[in-house]
């Protein structure tokens, strides 16, 4: 209804490309000339005029189906098994963990320190809990990612045509760099697609400005950076964007003060009204947060983690993230895809300058503070501004396709034209489409940059953890005094392995407040509860913290599995720990090398 709102209204849409506001604005003279004739007759004239708004109204829903039903698909894509092969990784256990509470304010901390909470609240409206399933905190994340998904149709079809939009559509769909990452409760697909909303919202603008525009504005811009520290280089796309694509563009062989100041008069009170908006904003959240860390400095938080940023010691790091950079175009992208974006690219630099120039730009301001100054950034991080790659890839092979077309019309090879669009359908059926459909069938078998396939699958996460829950839960319970399984977790991820199983699964978790005293923990549950079952993680050398020496349980260990996680990833084995010395007939304390049953 907006779309076809838009359109009725002197065709002054900017859901549409200039080709279709003509076809448009001739359809209304048509229209106006053949009623100016019928005056006599009013019931007729007025007739016609419902049968034609009507008729209008019917085509618009007709052109708009095929990206409803893009839609529709790309959720399912997302959606579809969320929670059933992939296990939770850590950062969305810590995710969940605070979104349960920070609209409650118990934690002002995690309520008011501005990293990443809007993620917080926004999956907070979920009632999330304490258990299974997962899809309840990832799911919406798959959902606000079609708002990105939207937002990128608009914004293509406004720049190049509506088939370059829904192509668009289609490869975002299948695109490896972001439906892995949207398939889980990150914060990074989030950011995405406001950035997306954002830069689409700034190209409204350029075309429009308004004082209400600007506020609108400014919530975006504010949401943003609520999503994502990182995205605070693009608050300068808005001013980038009228700059190149205004009413009056900038063009570099005039005077630039004169068009400085010409364009400040036209876009000045929509850019001060955005500024004020975020700087109302974020001047309310940075006032709590350094208020709470002067009123209680040992419980505050920094605003980007310690690990991310901080300059290199050495070359060796950059050295690796050029790495990580690579390997994610190689198994993220695909060679095809690779090369077509940056074909697109010049294609782009050569024909419609300014666009490449904002795209490229937008992307450079994230990725090269990642590239060179953070630690070790993961694939996530890059993917910020992944609607962006999708945008330069497709629109530079439709313009591509549209310069073939010129050469060639007059020739029998005029289907060559379509090689370029072509060549984004191969990628989508031998390179995304596999992908995605592995994504959602068979995650662990992924291949992946080297700090995706350790972080997600071979180290903090929930595999081998959910298939020790679930063997505990199928044995019978041997604790005295209750007729749940008492687990004793020495592992790092203790305190979320209720996130883990069911609720109403017959277990209870006991965790060390610290790894120091986890002989002492232990010793105390056997005291308490008699044979208890335990979890202890194999970590690699050179980490004892998790280790558990002998002569310092009261009891006797008695092993019954080792689970792995996926890719040679950190092992995890379940034991029962009985009180006392008394040795216990016929078992093993530790799996023997060439007879592991039960392992995964």
């Amino acid at each position: 209804m907006i779309m076809m709102n838009r359109v009725k209204s002197g065709c002054n849409s900017y859901l549409y490309s200039q080709t279709e506001k003509n076809h448009y604005q001739r359809a209304v003279i048509l229209t106006h000339m053949s009623t100016s004739h019928s005056n006599p007759m009013m019931t007729v004239s007025k007739n016609n005029s419902q049968l034609a708004s009507s008729n209008s109204g019917i085509l618009t829903f007709t052109r708009l189906l095929p990206m409803i039903g893009l839609l529709w698909g790309f959720f399912l894509l997302r959606a579809h098994m969320i929670d059933f092969h992939m296990a939770y990784f850590i950062d969305e256990l810590n995710h969940v963990s605070r979104a349960q509470v920070v609209w409650s304010f118990s934690d002002i901390q995690i309520s008011t320190t501005p990293s990443k909470f809007l993620l917080y609240y926004y999956i907070g409206l979920f009632d999330l809990p304490n258990y299974l399933p997962g899809w309840l905190a990832r799911t919406p994340v798959a959902l606000f990612a079609m708002v990105g998904a939207a937002s990128t149709y608009t914004f293509t079809r406004m720049w190049f045509s509506r088939a370059a939009a829904l192509t668009a559509v289609i490869v975002l769909a299948v695109f490896p760099f972001m439906i892995f990452h949207e398939r889980m409760a990150l914060t990074d697909p989030l950011t995405a697609s406001i950035v997306m909303l954002a830069l689409w919202y700034s190209l409204v603008l350029a075309r429009h400005p308004s004082k209400r525009g600007g506020l609108i504005l400014g919530l975006m811009l504010s949401f943003m950076i609520a999503a994502k520290i990182l995205a605070v280089p693009l608050l300068a796309m808005p001013v980038a964007v009228m700059a190149l694509f205004g009413k009056k563009p900038l063009r570099l062989n005039q005077n630039l003060r004169q068009q400085t100041i010409g364009l400040w008069k036209l876009y000045g009170p929509t850019l001060l009204n955005a500024a004020l908006v975020v700087g109302v904003i974020w001047g309310i959240i940075m006032g709590f947060y350094f208020i709470h860390g002067l009123l209680y400095p040992e419980e505050s938080r920094p605003l980007v983690d310690d690990y991310l940023y901080g300059l290199p010691d050495s070359d060796t790091v950059l050295d690796g993230n050029m790495t990580h950079v690579e390997e994610a175009f190689r198994y993220l992208w695909g060679p095809l895809l690779t090369a077509l974006s940056f074909i697109g690219i010049i294609v782009l630099v050569w024909k419609r300058w300014r666009e490449a120039a904002l795209l490229v730009g937008c992307i450079l301001a994230v990725w090269l503070p990642l590239i060179f100054v953070a630690q070790r950034p993961n694939s996530r991080y890059l993917s910020v501004v992944g609607h962006l790659w999708v945008i330069l890839a497709v629109g530079g092979m439709f313009i591509l396709k549209d310069e073939l077309s010129r050469l060639l019309k007059a020739t029998p090879l005029k289907l060559v034209q379509w090689t370029p669009v072509a060549l984004l359908g191969v990628w989508v059926v031998t390179f995304g489409a596999p992908f995605s459909y592995q994504n959602v069938f068979e995650p662990t078998a992924l291949k992946l940059p080297e700090r995706e396939t350790h972080g997600y699958f071979r180290n903090f996460t929930g595999f081998a953890l959910r298939d020790a829950l679930e063997l505990v839960e199928t044995l019978p319970p041997i604790s005295e005094g209750t007729d749940q399984r008492v687990v004793v977790g020495i592992i790092r991820s203790c305190p979320f392995l209720h996130y883990h199983m069911a609720e109403d699964a017959p277990i209870k978790i006991i965790c060390p407040p610290e790894r120091e005293v986890r002989h002492e923990v232990l010793n105390a549950a056997l005291e308490q509860y008699g044979a208890v079952y335990m979890f202890n993680e194999q970590l690699p050398p050179p980490r004892t913290d998790l280790v558990l020496h002998r002569e310092r349980i009261a009891g006797r260990a008695q092993w019954l599995a080792t689970y792995h996680r996926p890719h040679g990833g950190i092992i995890v084995d379940v034991y029962i720990v009985y009180p006392g010395q008394i040795p216990v007939s016929g078992v093993r304390t530790t799996p023997d090398d060439d007879e592991i049953p039960l392992v995964k």
